[in-house]
């Protein structure tokens, strides 16, 4: 669908262009997502013979705070007396060993000039036994919250979140610490510039994808009680790279135009459909915490939201595609290639994918219009505000 909707919107002779420019990229992303898959489905079967190993991890860990953990190693039952998992392949873990396998052979590929071989295969094993041990750790934290917390909290927001977490923590923890030993890196290999306009236009956008992982992981149902946390996360990022920002060049009354267009077609495309735990969970609480949340959401959804997604969408990956060296290009350039693959992406970040994709393409030509991107944030903290009103004024938390 994506390619012909490509084919269809971008000019004829715009394609080959287009498609050179990234099909090394896009087959090496392919093959490698496709290789660990692979390979994580394989790793995910050594769970059963080598399961044994990783219930007396985790019955040696929850033995520090635990007088007598339960093991039942024939069902892979481990636990204590109030709270047991039985606990499934799929949900074992053991498909991060695979990943994380697939990870390093990349890493190695693309570093080859900078590691130190062969010192460097030995990351490898330690890759594999520090996804291991993650594992066993995961397990026991799981069982230790569903002890001493709540079982809902376990089983919810934990389960789903840890594992991606405990993944991307020992891989970009293996990253680090290679490049920093001389053991594993050459010594006279060069070292990553000071300054780095991907990080700078990246980091809001991942930082507060990254602290949403870590506060899912303690939520109950949708209803995240630490996102304030993410709020403050991202201001720190945005202060921290705010040298690397362009100047504010001030926005025109065409931006929030294009901000109330975007809300109007956001309710049209994507009305409040279902309930949401979002409401009881607020009727639940005290009266000053509810108005702190609300308060917190209503500045993430109007300040912080706007700008580390535009940077990201807009300021980086609509001109990314147009060149490697994105910040020399001129904010007022198009390209039919980085205005449909930002928008496309932009669309796929959040649930509601045509609305979203809609709202991309209308952010991305306010950006294009006068060429700064001030008017897009603009534009982006209408549509939000707008839809952070109407939530407050009409109880549909869905749309949050």
């Amino acid at each position: 669908m994506l390619a012909t909707a490509a084919m269809a919107a971008l000019p004829r002779g715009a394609i080959p262009v287009s498609g050179r420019q990234v099909a090394a990229a896009l087959l090496s992303a392919a093959l490698i997502g496709s290789i660990a898959w692979r390979v994580g489905q394989i790793t995910e079967d050594w769970w059963q013979p080598l399961s044994r190993s990783t219930l007396r991890l985790v019955q040696v860990l929850l033995g520090l705070f635990t007088r007598d953990p339960l093991l039942v190693p024939e069902s892979f039952l481990v636990g204590t007396r109030s709270f047991q998992v039985t606990i499934a392949p799929k949900c074992s873990g053991y498909e991060g060993i695979g990943l994380i396998t697939v990870f390093l052979a990349a890493y190695f590929w693309l570093f080859r000039r900078v590691l130190r071989f062969p010192h460097a295969f030995l990351l490898l094993p330690l890759g594999m036994l520090a996804m291991w041990l993650a594992n066993g750790a995961r397990i026991a934290a799981l069982i230790g919250i569903g002890t001493l917390i709540s079982p809902e909290l376990a089983v919810g927001g934990f389960h789903a979140n840890s594992g991606s977490l405990l993944l991307c923590g020992v891989a970009l923890g293996i990253g680090w610490a290679a490049r920093r030993s001389s053991f594993f890196t050459l010594t006279d290999a060069p070292r990553a510039a000071t300054t780095n306009p991907t990080a700078a236009y990246l980091a809001p956008l991942v930082v507060g994808l990254a602290v949403s992982m870590a506060t899912g992981a303690v939520a109950r149902d949708a209803f995240d009680p630490l996102y304030g946390v993410r709020v403050v996360a991202v201001l720190a990022t945005l202060w921290v790279y705010r040298r690397h920002y362009p100047r504010a060049e001030g926005w025109s009354w065409s931006a929030p135009g294009i901000g109330v267009v975007v809300f109007v077609l956001w309710m049209a495309l994507a009305p409040a459909t279902t309930p949401s735990p979002v409401g009881r969970a607020l009727a639940a609480a005290p009266a000053g915490g509810a108005a702190a949340w609300l308060a917190l959401r209503v500045i993430g959804a109007v300040v912080t939201v706007p700008m580390a997604e535009e940077l990201a969408f807009r300021g980086y990956l609509g001109r990314r595609l147009v060149a490697h060296e994105f910040e020399r290009v001129p904010f007022r350039r198009f390209s039919w290639l980085g205005f449909l693959a930002s928008s496309l992406a932009f669309g796929a970040l959040h649930q509601r994918f045509v609305a979203g994709t809609t709202a991309g393409m209308l952010y991305a030509a306010a950006v294009h219009r006068r060429g700064v991107l001030a008017d897009a944030v603009v534009a982006h903290a209408t549509t939000n505000a707008l839809l952070a009103a109407y939530v407050l004024a009409t109880g549909s938390w869905s749309l949050w």
